[in-house]
């Protein structure tokens, strides 16, 4: 499936297929991007009501449990001996995305 139709079928299995569309414009094109969603996302995505929004933030939760459960985290010994952990280079390009959004939405 299409990431753009991930996002939609996420919305429509809310209930909520009228967001899909502002979300998708608004940058939020991976389902990997939902499970990071808070109150200043649903601002961005002008969603206001209160039960829909809190449908949302409770999906994106669980979402986030999901992703949680199939990131990789690796350890990288570094020379000195000290344990690193670093996430996988999808979690960090939807942070960066996420900030990206963040920034230009002020």
């Amino acid at each position: 499936m299409e990431a753009m139709e991930e996002v939609r079928s996420w919305f429509e299995k809310l209930g909520l297929p009228q967001y899909a569309d502002i979300f998708l414009s608004n940058g939020y094109d991976d389902i990997s991007s939902m499970g990071m969603l808070d109150e200043s996302d649903l601002d961005i995505c002008n969603v206001e009501t209160l039960e829909h929004r809190e449908r949302i933030l409770a999906r994106a939760f669980d979402s986030s449990l999901d992703a949680l459960d199939s990131i990789n985290l690796e350890v990288n010994e570094l020379s000195n001996g000290d344990g690193e952990f670093k996430v996988n280079d999808r979690l960090a390009r939807e942070l960066d995305k996420k900030e990206n959004r963040e920034r230009t939405s002020l």
